[in-house]
């Protein structure tokens, strides 16, 4: 992640403060790095969404396109209890689901885990939505969705990223 995100903010006076932060992260010595690497020399414009926090007792970041060996023909799933932040921010290791999209088995799962966050037809049902939002960028996508508890049914998605642009 490239700019500041701030999490369950609460208040007129906190959200100005979080959106200003997020808007004085494109200076930042992180930022500066992520455009340079990436060949990007405008100054960024940022845009900021606010929106309600979804209660979750896991998180899930999903890629319509390895993003490793940049295969195609699977979905990678990254899953950890709690919001999510901490599989974005590289603080957690996740469990990793490889999902094939062609028929929905699983090439991987998490091995040894204690209390793995997300099972099986979990990540598959979070397989589906990321297959769907990758064919519609025409490309890869990264999608991050809360994975709620029994009493929620479908994982509601929060947001989608282009990774990588659309050939011409």
């Amino acid at each position: 992640r490239q700019h500041e995100a701030t999490l369950a903010v609460r208040g007129l006076a906190d959200i100005v403060q979080a959106v200003l932060a997020c808007w004085r992260s494109a200076d930042s010595d992180r930022s500066s790095a992520y455009r340079k690497a990436h060949g990007i020399t405008e100054r960024p414009r940022v845009g900021v969404l606010v929106q309600e926090l979804v209660p979750a007792d896991a998180a899930a970041i999903a890629f319509s396109v390895d993003p490793v060996s940049s295969d195609r023909d699977t979905v990678v799933i990254d899953a950890g209890h709690g919001l999510g932040d901490a599989i974005a921010s590289g603080t957690l290791t996740p469990d990793t689901f490889v999902v094939r999209k062609t028929d929905r088995p699983l090439r991987k799962r998490p091995v040894g885990r204690e209390r793995p966050a997300r099972t099986a037809d979990q990540a598959r049902e979070v397989a589906d939505p990321a297959i769907a939002l990758g064919h519609e960028h025409a490309g890869g996508v990264a999608g991050d969705c809360a994975l709620p508890g029994p009493r929620r049914r479908r994982p509601p998605w929060r947001s989608t990223t282009p990774t990588e642009r659309p050939e011409p």
